[in-house]
């Protein structure tokens, strides 16, 4: 399922804002030193201090709370989704992490708090592409995770089933995958990613695309802010499918059942976006090749790019210089010439002083894009241009004339 824009947007715009997720989970190595609530650094408290210390769960005592408001929002679940459970039996924890665990134990046990009338099939509506022809796929690492994972969730989920609503067991593989495919690292602060989340239709349907148009980002949780603002849609449907009414149309489940706890995450359109164009962001680091692009996208999610980035012939620029050989860049010095490098120092401060006169970083973008258009396009059928200039350094090499004109 694709989304797509319901009106024009201006860049810098929220297309989708303060939407909680249905399960999130912090690193084990963030359980002591995180709320697993908000996800925030948790303040250190000196002896001497008066303000109150972190509230520890009093059952496992392997998660803290920032606040009673955080741990009033999120210990209910913490102990009905056997996440509790989970953690009381790792006397010793794995050299892995188990927020994936953890996170299907909650994510499971979301699904489960909506009426059976109403709940969503498929997880939610959450991709989990192929699961057969994951667990079928040899030395898969994936697959052995989503197993292992499995019968760690029957184990800690056995003991508090009550055969009122459960799920099948068969349910804990799909649950594993579906993390495992849909989860994002939480960036709520400085440092690394403390956890991970699972969003609803509203984040999990948004594609891939090597040239985005949108971003997204992370705020703590809000328990007072109920408000979920949506501009996107699915594409192609006359009616909204059945998972995205559950989430999204029906606000008072969608505020009931998900805004109590976890970082919430935005949507921002980085681009201009047209009324009915599809909305994408990237799942991958795009200052990598586009073979190394490919290969994180097929063993985390299983599909081949074919973004316009991805099929473009010749390559971008930024593709093109990506997959150069290191060589090209580390020409013989022999090679410099003054007078070159001064004809391209002439040109960058002339784009600059342009830019500082009338403020329009349009033009300036579109001087310096001309420029390496140019070079990029002469390099395709002659010999090397003048300038080697390479996007992600301040450095700029000369090679010999060729009477290009800049």
């Amino acid at each position: 399922m694709k989304l797509q824009a319901i009106e024009d947007t201006d860049t810098s715009r929220d297309l989708i804002s303060s939407l909680p997720p249905i399960a999130a989970s912090l690193h084990d190595r963030f359980l002591r030193s995180h709320c697993s609530s908000c996800f925030l650094l948790l303040p250190k408290i000196p002896p001497s201090s008066q303000n109150a210390p972190p509230i520890p769960c009093s059952l496992c005592d392997s998660v803290l709370y920032c606040s009673s408001r955080c741990s009033s929002s999120d210990h209910p679940r913490h102990v009905s989704s056997s996440e509790c459970l989970l953690l009381r039996i790792q006397s010793h924890p794995s050299s892995s992490s188990s927020a994936d665990v953890r996170a299907a134990l909650r994510l499971l046990h979301s699904l489960l708090t909506l009426p059976s009338s109403s709940r969503p099939g498929r997880l939610g509506g959450l991709f989990a592409g192929s699961l057969d022809e994951v667990l079928g796929e040899e030395g898969s690492e994936a697959g052995t995770r989503i197993r292992q994972g499995a019968e760690l969730m029957k184990r800690v989920r056995s003991a508090k089933r009550a055969g009122s609503g459960e799920m099948e067991e068969e349910e804990e593989e799909v649950a594993m995958w579906a993390v495992l495919a849909n989860a994002v690292d939480v960036q709520v602060g400085e440092g690394a990613a403390p956890g991970i989340a699972v969003y609803g239709p509203a984040f999990s349907w948004l594609d891939h695309n090597c040239s985005p148009n949108a971003c997204y980002r992370f705020e703590p949780t809000s328990p007072s802010r109920s408000s979920v603002g949506v501009l996107v849609s699915p594409a192609g449907a006359k009616e909204p499918p059945e998972m995205w009414e559950i989430w999204i149309g029906d606000e008072s489940k969608l505020i009931q059942g998900l805004t109590i706890y976890g970082p919430r995450i935005t949507v921002r359109s980085i681009k201009p976006i047209k009324k009915g164009e599809e909305v994408s962001i990237t799942y991958t680091d795009l200052l990598q090749p586009k073979a190394t692009r490919h290969l994180d996208l097929w063993l985390k999610y299983r599909f081949v790019c074919c973004c316009n980035r991805c099929l473009a012939s010749p390559e971008m620029y930024i593709d093109y210089i990506l997959n150069c050989d290191a060589r090209n860049m580390d020409s013989n010095h022999d090679y410099f010439r003054d007078a070159d490098c001064k004809e391209l120092d002439d040109f960058l401060d002339q784009t600059i002083s342009e830019f500082m006169s009338d403020g329009s970083p349009e033009a300036c973008c579109e001087k310096i894009e001309n420029l390496l258009y140019k070079i990029f396009q002469y390099c395709q059928f002659q010999e090397p241009s003048t300038f080697l200039l390479h996007p992600l350094h301040y450095l700029s090499q000369c090679i010999p004339h060729t009477g290009i004109c800049l």
